[in-house]
């Protein structure tokens, strides 16, 4: 409202009342990669507060849970190697096949890719159990339902760059296999 020059009103949450619209302004949170001085010139938003080139970020703050359960089922279960395998393999087939953030669900071909890709990625035991074991109450159909969901939306990708290159974390699982 306040960019249609309609009257508004600031006032305190106590105030408000049955019947009351209100407008607000959501909290979110962005991460780029600054590898060279002029990329915090790519860092652009719309109107609607989408990241120009990358629509699916900024991300809400309770999101960012999902991009740390990503990391800690990638890093307890992968290798370094492993982990950028994956990204590649899909961030390729993207590329490739011209997967956009708008096109993104309604490619099947592009969702059975994601999901093949991170079924017959080698898991490792982690304390004896997969990511899907079961004790996490999720079985393996709805863990690779899950997870083909976060690799199609790019977040994979962003959980990847953003503990791996942004924050040089290195795969927990290569911490406690080694001697």
């Amino acid at each position: 409202p306040w960019n249609e020059n309609k009257p508004t009103w600031l006032v305190h949450a106590s105030d408000l009342q049955v019947g009351d619209v209100i407008y607000f302004t959501p909290s979110t949170v962005d991460f780029q990669w600054l590898d060279t001085s002029g990329r915090r010139f790519e860092i652009a938003y719309d109107d609607r507060g989408s990241r120009l080139g990358i629509p699916r970020r900024p991300y809400l703050p309770n999101e960012f849970d999902n991009l740390r359960t990503i990391w800690d089922a990638l890093s307890d279960h992968l290798t370094s190697t492993q982990i950028h395998a994956l990204r590649n393999m899909i961030e390729a087939k993207r590329e490739e096949w011209g997967i956009s953030e708008k096109s993104k669900g309604k490619s099947k071909t592009f969702r059975q890719f994601c999901r093949d890709a991170i079924a017959n990625i080698e898991w490792k035991k982690h304390n004896g159990k997969y990511p899907w074991a079961p004790g996490k109450n999720i079985t393996k159909r709805e863990w690779l339902n899950k997870w083909e969901d976060y690799a199609v939306r790019g977040w994979l990708d962003d959980a990847i760059e953003l503990h791996m290159q942004i924050m040089k974390e290195k795969p927990k699982y290569e911490k406690w296999r080694s001697p």
